[in-house]
Formats: structure tokens, sequence, C-alpha cells
């Protein structure tokens, strides 16, 4: 066999076992956009969201108005009906209920803003949660995309190696088949020696290469099988890696999937305890409309009741100005009685009197005896006076219960009436015969 067959045999064994280079670099990561579609759906829904919750706000205030009314309708109605002290009484009981109504209010409004900074904290941790969950998905999602892609690849890389070691296979085989038909054919020639000369510097030296090259091949061998045990354990260990990731992701999904839940359980409760909050704001805007309200008609019916205090002390004061003249009255009315009372004795005693004279004057008359000319006309009269002065007495005695000014007129009827038995008393009665008339007196010079 020529040295330069064995070489290039050699050579072509060496060449056709050839590696492929390790796979080395890392891709930067990337940032996943959002996409144009899904950011005006999102601003056409929260543009939707903000016109439903404005038409809320409105009728909620519709409604609120329409409450208010009815509330006042319904406070005049049962008020028309009551006395100005009931008014008061229904007011400040009803002022008194509302203020406990808007303190209990207010407590519960203080109650649901720390329950809301509660949830507001909350969501706010949650979704700082979310975003590292949503955060750690990409990566892991990202990792898992890098794995698949080495696992293509280390299958890829498989899938040549093994078509290369194929190719190798058989082309060892035709080497060795070719190596071997030479070796029989320079067996046959050593069975049936030729007449040639031998080299046998060329045979010693065709032996050694020839045993170098099995070693080799056997080394070759040995390291090819190394290589694909660990090619296979790499690959069994990126497997179970890929597994591992594979469930660390799922069990990464279903944690963001369940705080989505949550943070949409508590989008739902913020909104329900916001729109309680709204309703317990108006009906506390209700409430001091009421009390302002009823606070107005308190200081109207204040006013009211003011100006009848100052009306009832402007009577009384009139009553007593009316007592005092009462009063006085009476006493005028009790002195005048008492000096009635002194004239009616009075003219009683005038009375007794002219009955006495009239008694000894109808004596005198028996006895045959004339009235002076100038006592008849007195006499007359104090008997028509006697007369007149009884009349007067029974009317008055008959009178007792009519009014002052009749009184006061038998009064001065009296006090007429009276000074006549005096006038009588003044004047000297004669008894007997008439006296002759005086003589005329001498005049002088004709007078």
């Amino acid at each position: 066999m020529p040295s330069s067959q064995v070489d290039t045999a050699l050579t072509n064994g060496h060449d056709s076992h050839a590696h492929p280079p390790p796979v080395t670099g890392k891709k930067a990561k990337g940032k996943k956009a959002m996409d144009s579609t899904e950011a005006s759906r999102l601003l056409q829904a929260r543009i939707s969201q903000l016109e439903q919750d404005a038409a809320g706000e409105k009728d909620q205030e519709l409604e609120i108005e329409r409450e208010v009314k009815r509330a006042n309708r319904d406070l005049m109605q049962q008020v028309a009906k009551m006395d100005d002290m009931q008014k008061i009484d229904h007011l400040t009981k009803r002022s008194s209920e509302l203020l406990a109504d808007m303190r209990r209010l207010e407590k519960e409004n203080q109650k649901n803003k720390k329950r809301g900074d509660t949830l507001q904290k909350e969501r706010d941790t949650n979704r700082h949660e979310l975003s590292k969950t949503v955060g750690l998905k990409e990566k892991l999602e990202k990792l898992c995309r890098e794995l698949q892609r080495d696992n293509n690849k280390m299958k890829n890389e498989n899938k040549e190696l093994q078509t290369l070691q194929k190719r190798n296979n058989t082309a060892w085989d035709e080497k060795y088949a070719a190596l071997l038909a030479k070796l029989e054919g320079y067996q046959e020639e050593k069975d049936t020696p030729r007449k040639q000369i031998v080299d046998m510097e060329m045979d010693e030296l065709f032996r050694v290469r020839f045993k170098s090259f099995i070693e080799q091949y056997e080394l070759r061998e040995l390291h090819f099988h190394s290589l694909m045990r660990t090619k296979e354990l790499e690959v069994q260990y990126h497997l179970s890696r890929h597994e591992r990731e594979k469930k660390n992701a799922e069990t990464e999904l279903n944690k963001a999937r369940h705080l989505q839940a949550q943070v949409q359980a508590f989008t739902k409760t913020e909104t329900e305890l916001r729109n309680q909050l709204n309703v317990y704001v108006d009906k506390f805007k209700q409430v001091e409309d009421t009390l302002n309200n009823s606070n107005d008609l308190f200081l109207s019916f204040r006013k009211e009741m003011e100006d009848m205090s100052k009306k009832g002390k402007r009577l009384e004061k009139e009553n007593e100005a009316l007592k005092r003249q009462k009063e006085a009255t009476a006493a005028n009315i009790i002195r005048m009685a008492e000096e009635r009372q002194e004239w009616k004795k009075k003219l009683e005693s005038a009375d007794k009197k002219t009955e006495k004279l009239m008694s000894i004057i109808q004596q005198m008359q028996q006895q045959g005896r004339k009235v002076p000319p100038g006592l008849a006309s007195t006499i007359e009269s104090c008997y028509s006076n006697s007369q007149g002065g009884g009349e007067g007495d029974e009317s008055d005695y008959s009178d007792e219960g009519e009014e002052e000014e009749l009184s006061e007129f038998d009064d001065d009827d009296d006090t007429e009436e009276e000074p006549q038995p005096t006038e009588q008393q003044g004047r000297l009665v004669t008894y007997g015969p008439e006296r002759p008339p005086q003589p005329p007196q001498p005049t002088t010079n004709g007078h």
C-alpha cells in the first residue's frame, strides 16, 4: 500500500468528524407596545363610563329634588293644621331627628371614607402586585420562548449530528470496505507471493500507521459517545428545567387570574361604595336643606311668638290700667253711695220735720186758726216736695241695680230737693190771730 493513500485515508477520517461550534450570545429584552386599536377601545370604554356616571348623577339629583319637594309638601301639610306651639314642638322634634340622622350619616360617611381609603390602598397594592406578576409573567414567557428556541436549536443540532454521524458511518464503512479489499489483495499477494521487491521499512511503517489509525478510531468513538452522552444529559436538564419553568408559569398565571378577579371585585365594591357615598352625600345635602327650611320656619315662628309676647305685654299693661281705672271708679261709686246714704238720712230727717210741721198746721186748722198767707205757699211746696221726695225714694230703692249715670242723676235730684226744708226752718212761723197792719209813716214834702 503506498503511503500517499494511507495519508489521504487518515486525513479524510480526521476531517470528516467535524463538531459544530457552541451557540453563544443572548438576545436583548424588548417591551411589548400597546396596540392602537386596544388603546382606542379602552378610551371609548372610559368615555362611555364617564357619560353613564354623569347621566346617573343627573338622575340622582332629579330624584333628590323630587324627594325634597315631597318632604317639604308633607311637612307643610302636617304643620298646616297645628297651633303655633304644636308647630314649634313638631319642628324642634323634626330638627332633632334630622340632626341625629345627619350625625349618624356623618359617622357612616367617615367610616365609608376610611373603608374607601383602605380599599384604595389595597387596590393600589394589588395593582402593584399585579404589575409585578405581569412583569414576572412576561419574563417567564420570554424565558420559556428562549428555552423553546434553545430546545429547538438543540433538536436541530441533534438531528444534524445524527445525519452527520450517519454520513460519517457510511463513509467509514466505505473506507473500511475499500481498505479491507486492499488488505485482502495484499493478503492474497502474500499467500501467493510473486516475485516482487518487498520494502520492509514501508511495510513496518504501514503497520505502525494502521495501529495508530485503529487507536485513533477507538478514541474518536469514545469521544463521540461521551459527547452524545453529555448532549443527552444537557437535553434532559433543559427539558426538566423547561417543565419546572412551565409549572411556575402556570402557577403565576393562576395567581395573576386570581389577583385580576380580586382587582375586579375591589373595583366593583369601590364603585358600589362610591355610589353609596354619593347617595349619603345627597341625603346629607337634603337634610341640610330641610334643616335650613325648618330653621327659617322656626325663626319665623319665633318672630311671631315675640310679636305675640310683646302684644300680650301691651295688653297686660292696658289691662292693669283698666283695672286701676276700675278700682278708681269703684272707689268713686262707693264714695258716691256713701254720700247718697248721707243725703238720704238728711232727707228722711227733713221729711220727719215737715211731717211734724204739717201735723201742727193741721191741728191749728182744726182749731180754727188760719194759716198766714205767706206760709200757705211754703206749706204747699213742702207738701209737694215731701210727696216728690217719697216718690224719688221709691224710685231710688227700685233702681238701685241700674247704672252709675242714673244714680248720679238721682243724687242730683236729691241735692236739689233738700235745701227747701232748711229754708222752711229758717222762716219764723207765727201762731194765733193776724196782726193788724202798721199805719203808714208820715211823708215830708209830698213823699
